[in-house]
């Protein structure tokens, strides 16, 4: 892969602290990009920062002693190996203090800046300003959960008792956050049940019979698929999303709304959650806020959340009722992407919402919530779909293809696809939340298909669309001093150019690049054919080696020839032990020992003609 991850991750880095940190004494942090400060985004901009050092192995920024001279040298800014852990400490306690009532202690979830009024002239109310998104929810979880495992592992290398209670407090502004935003979450979830005769059940039917079966067959056989979910939904006992025997007979979607649904129960918790807001969103699921929900849920069923302890004992309860809405979600959504025998729904782009819409971008999610997924396919011949899906995603997106004149495509980059907030109108005008995450997202999905995919030709299929993608967003940088994202303009000169960083796209980025590192972490699968080889050149090079010691056994072998032959018996030894995994390894030490086998031959030729 020509794409460096942490390279490149450490670049980030350098322009993020040099467009955030105006220096001196007191650590002044500038809040903002290029809209104002809000929980999101200003959440995105501590996780570009945050995300890496508690994903990436060797970015870390919490132990002093153990801090690399490439990470230092990338936020040298800021300090040395302990300024930097003790100035991030200051800056993560000025963001819950940001978005933090000071009278009640909520925890604040509102998107502000982030929205935008559907029509001209409107404008957002400072109530819709405020309200919960569960875009703060999901952002909110990761960053809470990095935050308490920078504590917890700077900590053990404090000694100063004011720094201690620093720590402490920090730990406990961040817990008492998480766990409002899983409530959030919890609230948040829906189900929307629908008979297969109404315009919802003709879209999803059309959508999954990509082989013509007829329409009775075809409702048995999805029902018969999803029975087990089903199931699942109607066991939920908490938050919303529960649903009743009678809907369980019909067609159904589950994922997340937009934010708390409008008469979502209270959730029952011992933590300080005491007020939970009362919810205004349309009880129907939307793919862009149920992937933002799942990737909250991901880190919360990490290793890195269960090895470190970062939940109490009530998050760990609320966890697990979040997993299990997403467990069942992401079999929703693997089931929908793959149904039947023949083409798959996923494979038939764009994909279309139940609601009509048809979107690229639906498809990027759709496949981002099946990739990993418990119904994914996990063949070299299902991993090929998958990674052919994403191919034809990136050249509907222009994203390695020129786009022509007045491209449609180009909305995927700019403004983005507009998600309406149904329910909002209610306490104002018509909002929307806008979303131009297309390339970051088909770079995560590619490079999970990648870390997925067990032969080499198609892994560097995957990867050599990785660094096309890659390239398409490294372009997309603001040219100058602030080389962060995002100015589409600069691939596609027909978008307006764009002023300051987008948080929201810079992270994203940074988020995409960190899976891009996990993918790169376990070793590619070897090649069937490099490995059938060593195998062949194995077993020559063993059997030329016995018959040598048959011919050496009648002569009396001097230091040399004894020293050849340790050294060849223990390099077909090595081979012998690594050649299924490193057949490359293999043949290299095979080649090697066939060289001093034949040597030796010489050799003995030599003398017996003496």
């Amino acid at each position: 892969m020509r794409m460096q991850p942490t390279d490149e991750l450490l670049a980030i880095w350098r322009e993020v602290i040099r467009n955030s940190y105006r220096g001196g004494f007191d650590f002044d942090w500038r809040w903002g990009g290029r809209g104002d400060s809000n929980s999101i985004s200003d959440a995105e901009q501590l996780l570009c920062l945050l995300y890496p050092a508690t994903q990436v192995a060797g970015m870390a920024l919490d132990s002093p002693d153990e801090t690399t001279d490439g990470v230092l040298q990338a936020v040298q800014r800021i300090g040395d190996s302990r300024e930097v852990p003790r100035r991030l400490t200051t800056v993560m306690r000025e963001y819950f203090g940001r978005h933090t009532d000071p009278g009640t202690g909520q925890a604040l979830f509102g998107g502000d800046g982030y929205l935008e009024a559907a029509e001209p002239g409107e404008a957002v109310t400072p109530r819709q300003k405020s309200m919960d998104l569960v875009s703060s929810y999901s952002i909110s979880v990761t960053l809470c959960l990095a935050v308490i495992g920078f504590v917890r592992v700077f900590r053990q290398h404090v000694r100063r008792n004011v720094l201690q209670q620093d720590l402490e407090d920090l730990e406990n502004l961040a817990s008492r956050r998480l766990s409002a935003a899983m409530v959030g979450l919890l609230r948040s979830f829906v189900v929307d049940a629908f008979d297969d005769d109404s315009p919802a059940g003709d879209v999803m039917l059309g959508r999954t019979n990509q082989t013509a079966l007829p329409r009775r067959r075809l409702l048995e056989r999805l029902r018969l698929e999803l029975q087990d979910t089903a199931a699942t939904l109607r066991d939920f006992r908490i938050g919303s999303g529960a649903i009743t025997d009678e809907a369980a007979t019909k067609l159904f979607e589950c994922g997340w709304s937009w934010g708390v649904v409008r008469d979502a129960p209270t959730v029952p918790t011992s933590d300080p959650v005491e007020i939970q807001p009362d919810g205004v969103a349309e009880d129907e699921p939307y793919l862009v806020f149920t992937v933002e929900a799942m990737q909250a849920i991901d880190e919360l069923a990490s290793e890195r959340t269960r090895l470190l302890g970062l939940l109490n004992d009530e998050q760990q309860r609320l966890a697990q009722e979040l997993r299990r809405r997403g467990d069942v979600t992401r079999a929703f959504w693997s089931t929908m992407a793959t149904f039947g025998d023949g083409a798959w729904p996923i494979e038939d782009v764009p994909w279309r919402t139940s609601d009509g819409s048809e979107s690229d971008y639906f498809t990027v999610m759709v496949a981002w919530l099946t990739i990993g997924g418990v119904g994914a396919p996990a063949t070299p011949n299902g991993w090929a779909r998958f990674g052919a899906v994403l191919s034809e995603l990136a050249t509907r997106g222009r994203i390695n293809r020129r786009a022509m004149a007045g491209d449609s495509a180009l909305v995927h980059h700019h403004p983005g696809f507009v998600v309406r907030l149904p329910g909002a109108e209610t306490i104002g005008p018509e909002v929307g939340l806008a979303f131009n995450d297309y390339a970051p997202l088909l770079l995560e999905c590619t490079a999970r298909v990648a870390g997925e995919t067990q032969t080499t030709e198609q892994r560097q299929r995957h990867l050599d669309l990785a660094d096309a993608i890659w390239s398409h967003l490294s372009r997309r940088r603001h040219a100058g001093l602030m080389r962060l994202w995002d100015q589409p303009n600069q691939v596609f000169a027909e978008l307006p150019e764009l002023d300051g960083p987008s948080w929201f796209y810079t992270a994203r980025v940074v988020r995409a690049l960190v899976v891009t590192a996990g993918s790169l972490t376990d070793p590619p699968p070897p090649s069937e054919r490099l490995t059938e080889y060593a195998a062949d050149l194995l077993a020559e090079a063993e059997r030329m080696f016995d018959q040598e010691m048959l011919r050496a056994s009648t002569r009396t072998p001097g230091d040399v020839m004894r020293h050849d032959f340790d050294g060849t018996r223990n390099g077909l030894r090595r081979a012998r032990e690594i050649f299924n995994d490193h057949p490359g390894a293999a043949t290299a030490l095979i080649l090697d020992a066939m060289r001093r086998l034949d040597a030796l031959g010489v050799a003995r030729m030599n003398a017996d003609s003496d």
